[in-house]
């Protein structure tokens, strides 16, 4: 059994049709000690990352990657993408399709959605870039009001630093790993974090920065910490309370600011977790026991709270292996964002990397050969009124309240 998003958020209209109820101010999220608090309680923060919507991740998106007139010439991440569109159309005109992307990959429609399916907490990935286009800061503005209006947390997360942070395409421009080198890029990180203190120090709905995605670029691991240590200090001098979810790129945690780190405050750490080498279910399930021991004495030794910023199950993932992963990280009251709440596969097939996923029928977008006008028309298909998802995968996670 599947339901589309629209018929399930029809069933539930009377959760929202209060507008003033869903824009009451939440309370600030902080640390104290090893937990995040909220209106003088513990809360654990259980949600979902909503990729693709600002970094355009193309194997989760359906862009075709590949001229089928002439093979050798490929788009291989976010940027290689607009760069193909603006080569075609011009820069207004890619703008125009990079926005219609955004107007409907995410809406309003899906925050309501994951308000209902329980989840009190988004990680919204973004790239530098955004910042500094016509209107992008609005976007990010744009998002955090629509998690105000459905009593969601936010955590804004730099998944593209200025210069790349790594060689990987998640970070939306793929080979350049230039920022720990790069003294402009330096200057334009702290900048940009500089810029996003000021604009939502005193907003509540934005519990949490992370100040980067997946840094595995570095030269050497002290250097990780280091840079996000500067950035730490920079928001500081502007905004002393939102958390900063500090990584460490698969480096391990040996070097990370311990607790008597000068000027360490409000910070938690942040893994990501993923087994792709799994050959099972009972491969996931049989490593949990010891992996969510690690996380509770790397609290326990740091003084923070841990949040899981990623985690997916798959391969063979599905409900039977979310509901005990799940209820792994909330018997040691760590708190989570899975990773993801939408996909659309190129080849249709991703198993339960995505919540939701496309219903059949739908068309790929060629950036190739589609005339500009057929790009805009099939933009508007990716709106999740399009996409569907199954009770039991959204039961699994264990987060919808009774009467929901």
């Amino acid at each position: 059994m599947i339901v589309t998003i629209a018929l399930g958020l029809a069933a539930c209209q009377p959760c929202f049709s209060n507008a003033a109820n869903r824009a009451a101010r939440l309370d600030r999220v902080s640390v104290k000690g090893q937990q995040f608090m909220a209106g003088g309680k513990p809360i654990l923060l259980q949600g979902v990352n909503l990729g693709g919507w600002f970094v355009t991740e193309l194997w989760m998106t359906p862009w075709v990657q590949q001229d089928a007139h002439n093979p050798s010439h490929k788009i291989i991440d976010d940027f290689t993408l607009y760069q193909l569109l603006q080569q075609r159309f011009g820069y207004k005109r890619s703008q125009e399709l990079r926005n219609q992307w955004r107007k409907n990959w995410i809406s309003a429609q899906d925050f309501q959605a994951i308000h209902q399916a329980g989840f009190n907490f988004i990680r919204l990935p973004f790239r530098d870039e955004l910042l500094h286009e016509p209107g992008g800061m609005n976007w990010l503005k744009k998002a955090v009001d629509f998690a105000a209006k459905n009593r969601i947390y936010i955590c804004l997360d730099m998944h593209g630093i200025p210069g790349g942070q790594s060689n990987d395409q998640p970070t939306g421009h793929a080979n350049q790993n230039k920022f720990w080198t790069d003294s402009a890029s330096q200057q334009k990180y702290l900048a940009d974090w500089k810029l996003l203190a000021k604009t939502f120090a005193h907003n509540r709905t934005v519990a949490m920065f992370d100040l980067m995605n997946e840094p595995m670029g570095a030269p050497k691991t002290e250097e990780i910490f280091e840079w996000q240590m500067k950035a730490l200090r920079t928001i500081r001098a502007l905004d002393k309370k939102t958390i900063i979810a500090l990584e460490n790129g698969y480096r391990g945690w040996k070097l990370a600011p311990g607790p008597d780190t000068s000027g360490r405050t409000q910070v938690c750490f942040e893994p990501h977790n993923y087994d792709f080498n799994a050959k099972s279910q009972e491969d996931h399930l049989s490593g949990l026991p010891g992996q969510t021991s690690y996380w509770a004495k790397l609290r326990s030794k740091m003084d923070a709270p841990v949040y899981v910023g990623e985690w997916n199950v798959e391969p063979f993932g599905g409900p039977d292996v979310i509901r005990p992963y799940v209820n792994a990280l909330r018997a040691k009251g760590i708190s989570w964002t899975f990773w993801c709440w939408k996909v659309d596969p190129l080849n249709g097939q991703m198993g339960d990397w995505g919540i939701y996923r496309p219903n059949p029928g739908r068309s790929r977008i060629d950036p190739f050969q589609d005339s500009f006008s057929t790009i805009m028309a099939k933009l508007k298909r990716v709106k999740s009124s399009y996409f569907s998802t199954s009770p039991q995968l959204i039961s699994s996670f264990g987060t919808r309240k009774s009467g929901q």
